[in-house]
């Protein structure tokens, strides 16, 4: 079975779609279903298998998940965008970033401790809604010198062509 098809199959069982809202709790960003991130995975390495990158870029929390399964496939580091600033980060980046499914604006930091300049970082997440934290961390990964050469989600509620994605929101429309 496919990511897709595993994915779709959860979120039929599983997930419950309103509109744009999908919740996923039960097996993707709550409850955490390895078997599913294992395919996730695994078809993100295949499709940026020609993608040049050093590390995994995620978001914290929801992210962290698939960026830690595709670092142990990949043998790349992952380093996450934190939402709040420890006390500990003395230097760092930062970009503020609404957020679609909290309803909220957050501030997303980067240690300057954990990345080099030049850093090429693929990008990946749990859900692309309006862009607004890819933003944040492209402006962030620029202003840090480093480049974001490489972008997929779990599920694009965009549904973009430009993002690599395992499910789109108009697929499971048309098929939910």
């Amino acid at each position: 079975m496919t990511a897709r098809e595993k994915l779709f199959e959860f979120i039929i069982k599983q997930g419950k779609i309103d509109g744009e809202i999908i919740n996923v709790e039960k097996f993707l960003n709550h409850k955490i279903s390895y078997e599913l991130y294992d395919l996730i995975a695994e078809d993100f390495v295949k499709h940026f298998s020609d993608v040049c990158y050093d590390k995994i870029l995620t978001v914290e929390s929801s992210g962290i998940v698939l960026a830690s399964v595709i670092s142990l496939r990949t043998h790349k580091d992952f380093v996450f965008l934190k939402k709040k600033k420890p006390i500990t980060m003395q230097n760092y980046y930062c970009d503020k970033s609404y957020s679609f499914t909290k309803q909220s604006e957050t501030t997303l930091y980067l240690s300057k401790e954990v990345i080099n300049s030049g850093d090429k970082f693929l990008f990946v997440d749990d859900f692309y809604a309006k862009g607004n934290t890819y933003a944040s961390a492209c402006k962030i990964v620029e202003n840090a010198g480093c480049f974001i050469t490489g972008m997929g989600v779990i599920i694009d509620k965009s549904n973009s062509d430009n993002i690599y994605s395992i499910l789109k929101l108009k697929d499971l429309m048309l098929n939910g």
